[in-house]
């Protein structure tokens, strides 16, 4: 799993993907920092970190979707699969490689919430509770990605599936508000990943919410896995 992780993190960095990925999850992180916090003169961080959850959905789609899709493409998952690394070590290598991009990409932002915090009033245990639901959103989101890459050989209908499916998850919050059974209503509203995040950037610390997210990732990982394991042994 270890030498899988190092490749992925090396070919995030020998190819554009990677530094696509955080400059333009930087960029649009910087526009929410002047909308929300420099053009309206408030230390209140909430706003910015909600604000950001609509890049998820365009830019987690451009770091997954080359993880299997790109292998099968140019047939050289044949060697990967036959190397002595289980099925598990080599989705669970590029999940995590993944997932560390993800969390590079966060490490600066933490410059302009220290810049806030030295001229305003930030909460500590807010900020943090915040960047906790950043990073477990985004296991689940990349493990979904995971799975999108595995089922096809193409980058682009990897990407197209993941932002189709992370779109159609945002607007589980219309759609349970919508429906008239309370039931699905609150069904719709369970399985809703925006909907938990509000906890976070409300300042809760939501152990269920990170259950939810570490389930939503095992699933899809699992899955992955086993699809990945069908691919091997035919």
């Amino acid at each position: 799993m270890i030498a899988i992780f190092k490749r992925e993190m090396q070919s995030y960095f020998t190819s554009p993907i990677g530094y696509v990925y955080i400059c333009a999850y930087l960029f649009a992180t910087a526009l929410f920092f002047k909308m929300y916090i420099l053009d309206t003169g408030v230390s209140n961080v909430v706003y910015f970190f909600g604000g950001t959850l609509i890049i998820y959905m365009f830019l987690v789609p451009i770091l997954t979707m080359r993880l299997f899709s790109e292998e099968q493409k140019s047939k050289t998952d044949q060697i990967l699969l036959t190397s002595p690394v289980s099925v598990t070590g080599i989705v669970l290598g590029k999940f995590l490689a993944a997932l560390s991009v993800y969390t590079i990409a966060l490490i600066p932002t933490a410059v302009s919430i220290g810049f806030v915090a030295h001229y305003g009033d930030v909460s500590l245990g807010l900020t943090l509770g915040n960047y906790i639901g950043i990073l477990f959103l985004g296991m689940s989101f990349i493990a979904i990605g995971c799975f999108l890459s595995a089922v096809t050989e193409s980058q682009v209908v990897a990407a197209v599936l993941s932002f189709t499916v992370l779109m159609s998850l945002y607007f589980l919050d219309t759609l349970a508000s919508s429906v008239n059974s309370a039931f699905l209503a609150k069904v719709v509203s369970f399985i809703s990943v925006y909907d938990r995040y509000t906890d976070f950037t409300s300042g809760l610390f939501s152990l269920s919410s990170i259950v939810y997210y570490i389930s939503v990732a095992v699933i899809f990982l699992f899955l992955t896995i086993r699809i990945i394991e069908k691919r091997r042994w035919s």
